[in-house]
């Protein structure tokens, strides 16, 4: 199994998430390029979230 992190926050990046969710998800690949945007920015990230997804 494949996850990509997407996540939102307030100023801690995609702090311990990545880790979290490999934890929870034994043997599930977890990219470590994942991606997060700040919640006040969600708006208007969809080029953001675009750029990323056209670099996966």
């Amino acid at each position: 199994m494949l996850l990509i992190v997407f996540t939102t926050h307030e100023g801690s990046g995609l702090a311990g998430v990545v880790r979290d969710v490999k934890s929870i998800c034994k043997g599930a690949n977890v990219l470590d390029n994942s991606l997060a945007i700040y919640g006040h920015e969600v708006r208007s990230a969809r080029s953001k979230v675009e750029d990323w997804l056209d670099n996966k």
